[in-house]
């Protein structure tokens, strides 16, 4: 997906889309007490958005730098101390070779493909020992609203023929490429939990906000019939679309260490 499609989504992504402070803080903590090894070299954030995540990740760790693909997502950072570098990641990343001592990414290295995350990620670290590859999600509960609208959302853009991408997917791909190179996985561990409330329909007008959809490209006209026939399913399943649900949330930390 073209990096640029999310300037569109700058304004209002903290809104729509950010965690928590809590949250924030306690994952940078969890990747602080995961990169403390003797590997020299910086701590290289990939996808970088706004920087409300970065921010605490320099104040934790240390030697931080970052690239994300929307200038526009970068222009709203207000804290500037650094180094943020505009690149599009499905290109060669924009630092040298043995320069990271560690490689993280919050929700966003699933945009490329798991081979060239892997030869990026494999380049900047060396491998060396002590480095690491270190991935942070946000998961709902399977039944949650949110989950079975956006399953429901992924089968009927199928019958389009079109497959969404999916993280457990990517993740294993990914971790087979880095494992082949001597790196082991680290068992993923939630850090952070909370509840949260949505509504199906903002869920919906969401992706009709979004360039594409389960991080694929898709023509507007197929994005729109998706969610309109979406919008019908939901109204069957879930009644008012305007009614606040609960959803819990978690933020898990998971990747692969060379040791």
């Amino acid at each position: 997906m073209d990096p640029t499609s999310f300037d569109r989504q700058a304004p209002t992504f903290d809104a729509r889309a950010g965690l928590p402070d809590g949250a924030l803080a306690a994952m940078a903590r969890a990747v602080a007490v995961e990169v403390l090894s003797p590997a020299a070299g910086w701590l290289v954030e990939v996808g970088a958005g706004t920087g409300r995540l970065g921010r605490r990740l320099e104040e934790a760790c240390g030697a931080y730098v970052a690239f994300d693909g929307s200038f526009e997502m970068l222009s709203r950072t207000t804290w500037a101390s650094a180094p943020r570098v505009q690149a599009d990641g499905r290109k060669p990343w924009p630092f040298a070779d043995g320069s990271a001592r560690a490689v993280f990414a919050s929700r966003a290295l699933h945009l490329f493909e798991p081979e060239h995350a892997a030869r990026q990620t494999m380049r900047l670290l060396g491998p060396r020992s002590g480095t690491a590859l270190l991935l942070a999600s946000r998961r709902r509960a399977a039944e949650s609203v949110s989950e079975r609208l956006r399953r429901e959302m992924r089968r009927r853009l199928a019958k389009q023929g079109i497959f969404g991408k999916a993280r457990g997917r990517f993740e294993k791909r990914l971790f087979e490429h880095c494992c082949q190179q001597g790196a082991a996985v680290i068992e993923p561990v939630a850090v952070s939990s909370w509840n949260s409330t949505v509504t199906p329909a903002d869920a919906i007008a969401n992706w009709r906000s979004k360039e594409g959809l389960a991080g694929r490209a898709v023509s507007p006209a197929v994005q729109a019939e998706v969610l309109e026939q979406l919008t019908a399913w939901a109204e069957t399943e879930f009644g008012d679309l305007a009614e606040p649900r609960e959803v819990t949330m978690a933020y898990v930390l998971t990747g692969v260490r060379w040791s």
